[in-house]
């Protein structure tokens, strides 16, 4: 899938690439994003990243992949969500119950 990447020696510190879909751990659903910011020190936090990194902290989008476990909202729901980064790609994974964060 299509991500962002942190890119510390570009000059805007990010690039496109591919990386593998995300895999849901116990408790967590996989958003399809279809929104996310992107801020200048948003940016700034990405170039401090290891070469490749999926940044970003905030999205909005629909449930692709249910929690295994139950928890969360089912797949079509629209949701947003604060991760600790991997939000700047076209799918990421996060908690799966509301007020949680991942």
């Amino acid at each position: 899938m299509q991500a962002l990447l942190s890119a510390p020696n570009s000059p805007a510190g990010v690039r496109f690439g591919e990386v593998p879909e995300p895999l849901p751990q116990a408790g967590e659903v996989v958003i399809e994003v279809e929104l996310f910011t992107l801020l200048a020190r948003n940016l700034d936090h990405a170039a401090t990243l290891p070469t490749g990194s999926v940044p970003g902290f905030d999205a909005i989008g629909v449930v692709r992949q249910a929690a295994k476990d139950g928890s969360g909202p089912p797949p079509g729901t629209r949701v947003a969500t604060l991760t600790s980064g991997t939000a700047w790609a076209e799918a990421c994974r996060t908690r799966a119950r509301a007020g949680d964060r991942a």
